[in-house]
C-alpha cells in the first residue's frame, strides 16, 4: 500500500503502551502492574523472568504509560502473586489505597517466608496498623495467614512482631516499631496454615498471604495512571488530540484472578485552545454484588450472598424467576454455605412458612441435602433435602417459622462433588445450584427485558461529578456482558472538558458499588480544522515469488510511504525500477508492525521491488547440510567394516576402601580441583564444604569417600524435594522446578565432588585376587580373550590366519 506524506491532522494518544514486566513461559497472565518508568524502583527484587520487548527504541517516561502512586506514602513488594505468574492485582500498591477489598498477595502456593513489603514516606511514620485479607483463592476464608513479621525502620535491625487475630479483621493490629523512620519494612516471617480451603471440604494448595491495608496514620496513597506526555512539545496547534484510556480488566468468569484496576484514575493533558468532549463505555460489573445488581436494574426476585464467579445471569434472581431454564448457582468450592434471601409478600403472607420447595438443575453440580431456614425473628431451622421426585421437586417439611417480609435460606450440607481445576490441577469441589424455589407467599419475579437507567453519575473531573444518561437498556444483554456507550450529557458541557494548563486527573466511579464499571473514555477533540484530503494513491502488483515481491506504484507528487505488510523485519530491501542502486535504504516501523519506505515525490510511476536478503544465506547453509549428509552416508556404505569388539577388561563392581593408596600428589589435585569448582558452581559457602570434605579424603587417603559425600549429599536433595511437594503441593507446571531454586548450590556442590574423584588413579591398577601375577600383567580371562581373538581373524585375500 502506499499513502500520501501529508502533516497529520489528527493525533490519537492511547495509554496501552504500558511500562510492565512482560513473561514468557506461558500463554497467560504474561503481563506484570504498570510501573512508574524508573530503573527497578518498583520490584524491590531481582525478577528474571522479566523479559519486556518495548514498542520503541527509545522508551522512557516520557513515551510509555506509567503508574505514580500519589499520595503521603509509597510501597514496594520483593514479589507480588504467583511464582510462575504475573498477577497486578496483589501488587503492593494495593496494600496502601485505603480500601480492605484489595491487597498485597504474594507467594500463592508457594513458601511466603522472606518475602516482604516496604512503605516509605516523606514524614516520619510513628504508627502502623496491618489488616489481612480476608478472602483465599475460593472466595471463602484463606486458608493461610501471616502469623508473625519482622519489622525494620530505615534499614536497622528487625523485631520480630507476632499477628494475631486483631490482624484478620478492621481496622486490623497495630505493630510496634523500634523507631520512627521514613522506611518501614515487614519481612514475613511465620505462616499457619488451616487444613483446606472454603469450608474444609477439599483439600487444596496454599493461598496467598499478604496485607490487604497498611495504615500509617498519613492517609491513603491512590495509584494514578498517566498516559504518554511525549507529544506536548511536539504536536503543531493545528492538529487534532484524541485520547483513549482503557481500564486494564480480565474475564469477569476467570475466578483465579482480579481485575487489575478496580477502577479508573487518569490523569491527562488537553493541549491549551483544545477541548475534548468524553463518550464513555460501561458494562455491568459481573461481580457485584445480588443486591447492588438488584437495585440497579430493579430486580425483585431472590438475591444470594454468593453466585458463580463473574457470571450475573446465575445470581439469586434466577431462583425466583419462574424459568427453570435459569439457576442460582454457587461459586465452584462453595456448595455449602452461600445464602440465598427470598423476599415474601407482605400482604399475602400467611402467619409461618412450613414447606419449601426447590427444584435442582441436572448436571455437574453437587447436590443439596440439608438447608437451614431462618424466619424473621432470627429462628433457625435445619432439615434435610429429601431426593427430587418424578417431577424433579423435592419437598422440605420444616416447623412453622415467622416470615415478615423475607426469608433466608442457607445451603448447610451438600453430596459436594469434584473435579479438577484445570489452572493447578487441584481437586475443586462442584458448585451447588437451585433453579427454582417455592414456598408460601413467596414473590416470583421474572426478569425484566428493559430498564430505563437515566442519569448516572460516571466520571468525576478533577472532583467535579460528571453525569451521563444511559437511557433504556436491554437487561439481559447488559447481564451478559454486553457494552454500553454513553456520550449524552445530562447537563450542558458536562461532557466537555476543557483546555488546562495543568494535568486534569479523571476518576471513575467503584463497579462493587454502583453495579458499572467503566472500561474506556474516549476523548475527542472538538476543535474542527480544514485539511486538504490526502489524495489516494494505487498500488499495483506485477509480481509475486518466494522472496520477491514488485509493485507499480501511481505518481505521488509529494512524499508518500510505500508499506510492504509481510511484518517488521531487517531482512527486506527495497529499490526503485529494479534498480539495485536506487536503495531506498532501511524499512521503518510503520502501521503499527510493518516495513516502510519513503518514496521522493515524483509525477511518473515507479516500479519498486521487495527482496528478501538473507534467503542466499540460508540457502547456501541448506546446500551445505545437505552435502554433509551425502558424505556421512557415502563412508557409511563404502568404508564399511564387520568386526567385534572385546573389551580386554570387562567393567566390574569395586567397593569402597578397595582401590590402592592414591599418590599425596594426586590427593592434592583433587583437594584444588574440588575447592575451586565448588567456589565457581556452588558459591563460596558451599565452597568451603566441598574443601573440607576434600581434605578429610586426602587424610584418610580414600578418594571414594568425596564420591560417598556427593551421594548423601543428592539423596537429601532428593528427600527435599519429595517433601516440599507434599507439602506445598506447587503448580504442576513450568514453574514448578523454581519451588526449589535454593538447593540449586548443593545440586552444583555434588557435581564439583564428583569432579574431584576424576583426578585420582583408581581405574583398574588393582590386585588380582584370582593368582599371584604381578601388577599391570594381564589375568587369565584377558589371555582367554586374546587367545580367541587369535583363532580366526580374515584377511583381505579370503584366507584366515
Amino acid at each position: 500500500s502506499a499513502s500520501a506524506d501529508l502533516i497529520p491532522q489528527r493525533l490519537v494518544v492511547t495509554d496501552s503502551n504500558r511500562d510492565q514486566a512482560r513473561q514468557w513461559r506461558g500463554s497467560q497472565d504474561t503481563r506484570g502492574f504498570t510501573e512508574s518508568g524508573g530503573e527497578g524502583a518498583d520490584v524491590a527484587t531481582f525478577d528474571s523472568a522479566d523479559q519486556r520487548l518495548d514498542v520503541f527504541d527509545d522508551t522512557d517516561a516520557t513515551t510509555q504509560t506509567v503508574a505514580l502512586q500519589a499520595g503521603p506514602v509509597t510501597a514496594r513488594a520483593s514479589a507480588y502473586g504467583e511464582l510462575f505468574a504475573y498477577r497486578p492485582e496483589d501488587r503492593a500498591a494495593m496494600a496502601i489505597d485505603g480500601d480492605p477489598a484489595t491487597a498485597w498477595r504474594v507467594a500463592d502456593r508457594f513458601d511466603a517466608v522472606g518475602e516482604f513489603i516496604e512503605v516509605t514516606a516523606e514524614s516520619p511514620i510513628e504508627t502502623i496498623d496491618v489488616l489481612q485479607p480476608v478472602d483465599g483463592s475460593s472466595g471463602a476464608a484463606p486458608n493461610r495467614w501471616i502469623t508473625a513479621v519482622d519489622v525494620s525502620v530505615d534499614g536497622g535491625e528487625p523485631v520480630r512482631s507476632d499477628l494475631d487475630e486483631t490482624s484478620r479483621s478492621s481496622p486490623g493490629q497495630r505493630l510496634a516499631l523500634p523507631a520512627a523512620g521514613t522506611a518501614v519494612r515487614l519481612t514475613i516471617a511465620a505462616t499457619a496454615a488451616v487444613p483446606g480451603s472454603g469450608d474444609g471440604l477439599v483439600a487444596t494448595g496454599l493461598d496467598a498471604v499478604g496485607f490487604a491495608e497498611i495504615d500509617t496514620g498519613l492517609g491513603p496513597t491512590v495509584e494514578v495512571t498517566r498516559p504518554p506526555i511525549d507529544w506536548v512539545e511536539a504536536v503543531e496547534p493545528e492538529v487534532q488530540v484524541d485520547q483513549v484510556l482503557t481500564r486494564l480488566r480480565i474475564d469477569p468468569a476467570n475466578r483465579w484472578r482480579r481485575d487489575p484496576e478496580p477502577r479508573m484514575v487518569r490523569d491527562i493533558i488537553v493541549p491549551p485552545g483544545h477541548d475534548a468532549a468524553a463518550q464513555v463505555t460501561v458494562r455491568v460489573d459481573a461481580r457485584a454484588p445480588d443486591r447492588v445488581l438488584a437495585d440497579l436494574l430493579g430486580l425483585g426476585g431472590a438475591t444470594a450472598s454468593e453466585r458463580l464467579t463473574g457470571m450475573p445471569t446465575s445470581g439469586g434472581w434466577s431462583a425466583t424467576d419462574d424459568d427453570p431454564a435459569t439457576a442460582w448457582i454457587t461459586p465452584f468450592g462453595r456448595p455449602i454455605g452461600p445464602t440465598l434471601t427470598v423476599p415474601v409478600a407482605t400482604t399475602a403472607i400467611p402467619s409461618s412458612v412450613a414447606t419449601i420447595e426447590l427444584r435442582q438443575p441436572v448436571g455437574d453440580f453437587s447436590p443439596i441435602t440439608e438447608l437451614t431456614v431462618a424466619g424473621a425473628a432470627g429462628d433457625a431451622i435445619t432439615a434435610d433435602v429429601p431426593p427430587p421426585g418424578p417431577d424433579g421437586w423435592s419437598s422440605v417439611d420444616i416447623d412453622p417459622i415467622e416470615a415478615a417480609g423475607e426469608v433466608t435460606i442457607t445451603i448447610t450440607g451438600a453430596d459436594v462433588q469434584t473435579t479438577r481445576d484445570r489452572r493447578s490441577n487441584e481437586i475443586v469441589a462442584l458448585p451447588a445450584a437451585i433453579a427454582e424455589i417455592r414456598l408460601d407467599g413467596i414473590v416470583v419475579s421474572p426478569l425484566p427485558t428493559e430498564v430505563d437507567l437515566g442519569c448516572r453519575e460516571l466520571l468525576t473531573v478533577d472532583g467535579t461529578p460528571r453525569e451521563f444518561d444511559l437511557g433504556t437498556v436491554d437487561v439481559r444483554q447488559l447481564l451478559a456482558g454486553a457494552p454500553l456507550v454513553a456520550d449524552r450529557p445530562c447537563a450542558d458541557g458536562q461532557a466537555r472538558i476543557a483546555a488546562r494548563v495543568a494535568t486534569i486527573r479523571i476518576e471513575s466511579g467503584s463497579g462493587s458499588m454502583s453495579g458499572l464499571d467503566v472500561d474506556r473514555i474516549v476523548l475527542r477533540d472538538t476543535v474542527v480544522r480544514s485539511s486538504p484530503a490526502a489524495p489516494p494513491i494505487d498500488v499495483e502488483l506485477l509480481e509475486q515469488g518466494r522472496t520477491s515481491r514488485t509493485v507499480r506504484v501511481a505518481p505521488c507528487p509529494v512524499r508518500c510511504w510505500v508499506v510492504l505488510g509481510e511484518g517488521l523485519n531487517d531482512g527486506w530491501s527495497a529499490a526503485v525500477d529494479g534498480d539495485n542502486d536506487i536503495d531506498l535504504g532501511e524499512g521503518q516501523l510503520v502501521d503499527g508492525g510493518f516495513n516502510g519506505w519513503s518514496l521522493p515525490p515524483s509525477t511518473a510511476p515507479r516500479t519498486v521491488t521487495f527482496r528478501w536478503t538473507p534467503q542466499g544465506t540460508v540457502t547456501t547453509g541448506l546446500v551445505l547440510s545437505g552435502l554433509a549428509v551425502a558424505v556421512c552416508i557415502a563412508l557409511v556404505i563404502f568404508f564399511r567394516r564387520r568386526h567385534h569388539i572385546y573389551l580386554p577388561r570387562p567393567p566390574r563392581l569395586v567397593g569402597f576402601g578397595r582401590e590402592r593408596s592414591t599418590s599425596r600428589q594426586q590427593m592434592l589435585a583433587s583437594t584444588a580441583v574440588t575447592a575451586a569448582l565448588g567456589f565457581l558452581l556452588a558459591g563460596p559457602v558451599w565452597a568451603l564444604l566441598a574443601l573440607a570434605i576434600a581434605v578429610c579424603t586426602a587424610l584418610l587417603g580414600r578418594s571414594r569417600l568425596l564420591a560417598v559425600a556427593a551421594l548423601a549429599i543428592w539423596a537429601g536433595c532428593g528427600a527435599i524435594v519429595l517433601w516440599r511437594v507434599v507439602r506445598y503441593r506447587p503448580f504442576p507446571d513450568a514453574g514448578w522446578p523454581g519451588t526449589f531454586e535454593d538447593l540449586h548450590r548443593p545440586g552444583m556442590l555434588v557435581l564439583a565432588l564428583l569432579a574431584g574423584t576424576l583426578v585420582t588413579r583408581t581405574d583398574g591398577r588393582m590386585r588380582d585376587r584370582t593368582d599371584g601375577r604381578a601388577e599391570g600383567a594381564p589375568t587369565r580371562a584377558e589371555e582367554a580373550i586374546d587367545r580367541r581373538r587369535a583363532v580366526a581373524l580374515p584377511t583381505r585375500d579370503g584366507n584366515t590366519t
